[in-house]
């Protein structure tokens, strides 16, 4: 007689695989054998992970927030919708648990040299593009280079995202033509920024190499700071000043995306519309604007702001866990860049300067419908993830 498997690592793995080669051989929509396979991979680790960090670790919050958002895809107006478009989600939850509970300090230099070689690729790519129609749009460009990636100018906030993985290199030990690749990166994502003139960009690339060198040089940052503002404002000069030109229009046609998401949130203040469903209501709420608040006729899937897309979609519940994850992520990176030193100091901090890049752009631009959002927040949630369970090994 063939027993049941319990409920241990090696049951869930067990009913995990079983799921999923069921839901193979028959038709079972919205990929949920695929759901169940994950989430018996994942749930092992997070107790591992939990144990190492403590009761309330960051992946505990994770799981709340997951849960938040399964929630809030079952009381949807689209349920289709919603489901579908949250599996991208999926990737960057598992590249979460791998960096957090199987990297190995090698493993994290790699990884910064990874995302520095990427940006610098993808930055000259871009550069080149715009050199081979000088008087082309971004937009065009964009569109030209064919990046799954890149799909609006905005977009090369990405970019930014890695900068402080591409600073990190300059301090841990690797050799020094990677050295060169990294600071190499940094310029010409930069470059990058102004000349796609993406004020989002460029304003995350300040924010998150402003706080990589505060917390480097904690002496010289605030010089280091300034100098790179200033250099920033020469370069944007040096250009015909695309940023400074266009910040005047910084509020332009953001401020009825962003008075619809909150006419949504107030329509459904605990559990919101439904994921990714932002695109399908926005227009409803535009009846009662004021007419000197300008309005893009333009389809526009999301709000142009990570805070109040989330309180349209996934209401109070939706916010508060995903502030809640956060909060525990900087509690913990702060916490590990307090004690560490060496190279575990450099990776907290280039930690905490993505996610302090990450959060500026929140506020204008993400969404979780662009898949490296997700990505680069699980990046650096995850890298803190293994910092503190290294920590803690080291404790005991």
């Amino acid at each position: 007689m063939i027993k049941p498997p319990c409920f241990s690592s090696n049951g869930l793995a067990c009913a995990g695989v079983c799921a999923y080669i069921i839901g193979f051989c028959f038709p079972i929509e919205w990929d949920i054998p695929l759901l169940i396979l994950a989430a018996c991979g994942l749930i092992p680790a997070t107790a591992q992970l939990a144990k190492a960090e403590g009761k309330m670790s960051i992946s505990t919050a994770l799981w709340l927030f997951i849960a938040a958002t399964l929630l809030a895809i079952l009381v949807s107006e689209d349920i289709r919708r919603s489901w579908r478009m949250c599996l991208p989600f999926l990737p960057a939850l598992l590249i979460y648990f791998l960096i957090a509970d199987r990297f190995s300090q090698s493993g994290l230099s790699m990884l910064c040299l990874c995302l520095a070689s990427a940006s610098l690729g993808l930055a000259l790519a871009l550069l080149w593009t715009a050199m081979r129609n000088p008087a082309g749009e971004p937009a065009k460009w964009i569109q030209a280079l064919g990046s799954p990636v890149l799909i609006v100018p905005n977009d090369a906030t990405f970019l930014a995202a890695t900068l402080p993985f591409s600073a990190a290199l300059m301090g841990l030990n690797v050799r020094t033509p990677f050295k060169a690749m990294g600071m190499l990166s940094i310029i010409l994502v930069i470059l990058t920024a102004c000349v796609f003139k993406s004020r989002v960009a460029l304003l995350s690339s300040m924010v998150s190499l402003a706080g990589m060198a505060i917390a480097w040089r904690p002496q010289r940052g605030l010089l280091w700071a300034g100098g790179l503002m200033m250099a920033l404002l020469l370069l944007d000069g040096m250009l015909g000043f695309p940023f400074i030109g266009k910040h005047g229009l910084a509020w332009d046609k953001r401020i009825s995306l962003w008075l619809a998401a909150w006419g949504m949130f107030l329509d459904s203040p605990l559990m919101g519309r439904g994921p990714r469903t932002f695109v399908l209501f926005y227009r409803d709420y535009w009846h009662n604007l004021p007419s000197w608040i300008p309005v893009d006729s333009r389809l526009t899937p999301w709000a142009h702001n990570l805070y109040l897309e989330l309180l349209a979609e996934q209401g109070m519940i939706g916010l508060g866990s995903f502030l809640l994850l956060l909060g525990f992520a900087v509690s913990a990176g702060w916490r590990l860049f307090s004690s560490a030193q060496g190279e575990r100091r450099i990776m907290s901090a280039c930690s905490l300067a993505t996610l302090a890049g990450l959060s500026m752009a929140a506020l204008l631009e993400l969404s979780f419908l662009r898949q490296w959002v997700c990505l680069m927040y699980m990046m650096a949630m995850g890298v803190i993830g293994f910092l503190s369970k290294q920590e803690s090994g080291k404790r005991e």
